[in-house]
């Protein structure tokens, strides 16, 4: 599945609470949401592939509890080739006994995740499903609605539209964590499970996310067009092609300087998306976004 980085501003615009996109070649490790700036130790900077972890003594430390409470969205991606230790990936908390979230691997090949209130044994969530630590990307989302709603809690792993685990809160999240952020380690000072492997494009957000992209139609000289799989399609103006194409927020998909080039205008709403006109000619829309097919080539 693949992250759209436009989309992925879209929603942090909207719901966005820290984007650490790992992708630093020193220093600390910094999120382009909300600034805050995580004390990296003994880590191993990849740029484009992320930070790795060594599993003995790489961690990045925070000053600020950075996740919020109830309702959130946690989406990352992971390589990892070691199992049969437990690992932390990130935690605020030291077990179910201690206040807030708490994401890590299980010495079974599983993937974790906690939200401690205080009392031993009994989190207001724990879900967990097996992961793949076969050396290759792999990409995670774990939503939960704030609520103690059936089956409000889901985790996804690189299919962003079926959950592969689901379970119910068994309460409100309404107490602060006991600890800030830390990723790679935990804070138990005699368990602290050190990570091995690499992370990057770590999205922390205050609300149920979908991460993907939903595009706008848009209108040129009375043919209509949206975008899927990487590029523009033609496609049949109809109310049902609306609901399924249309979003209700130029924002959604552009960028200051794209709407000054773009020079889009709403004209009017059609069930749950809008149409859009364009007012530059065919060749500078070709020039942009490329070649064109219509939707049933595809």
């Amino acid at each position: 599945m693949n992250i759209n980085n436009r989309w992925t501003e879209c929603l942090m615009s909207k719901y966005g609470v820290a984007w650490f996109k790992m992708n630093e070649s020193s220093g600390n490790i910094l999120d382009s949401k909300n600034g805050f700036i995580g004390t990296p130790y003994n880590l191993i900077y990849q740029v484009e592939e992320g930070i790795n972890f060594n599993g003995t003594s790489s961690y990045i430390q925070f000053s600020d509890k950075v996740i919020p409470i109830g309702k959130k969205s946690i989406y990352f991606e992971i390589k990892t080739s070691r199992q049969g230790n437990p690992e932390i990936i990130m935690t605020q908390t030291m077990g179910s006994a201690y206040n807030g979230t708490q994401i890590n691997l299980g010495s079974n090949g599983h993937i974790y995740f906690t939200l401690g209130k205080g009392v031993t044994g009994s989190p207001i969530v724990s879900v967990t499903t097996p992961l793949a630590f076969d050396g290759n990307w792999h990409k995670i989302l774990i939503t939960w609605d704030g609520t103690t709603d059936i089956n409000g809690v889901k985790m996804y792993i690189d299919d962003m539209v079926n959950p592969v685990a689901t379970t119910t809160a068994t309460s409100l999240e309404t107490l602060n964590p006991s600890y800030s952020l830390s990723m790679g380690r935990g804070h138990d000072v005699a368990n602290r499970y050190y990570f091995q492997g690499q992370l990057k494009n770590i999205q922390i957000y205050n609300d149920v996310i979908d991460p993907i992209a939903k595009f706008n139609l848009i209108r040129i000289n009375d043919k209509y067009y949206t975008y899927k799989n990487d590029e523009f399609i033609e496609i049949e103006l109809t109310k049902e092609n609306l609901k399924l194409y249309g979003i209700d927020l130029l924002d959604m998909m552009t960028t200051p300087t794209d709407k000054v080039r773009i020079s889009m205008e709403e004209e009017n709403r059609l069930g749950n998306g809008k149409e859009f006109s364009k007012v530059f000619n065919m060749t500078e829309f070709k020039k942009k976004f490329g070649k064109m097919k219509k939707i049933n080539e595809v």
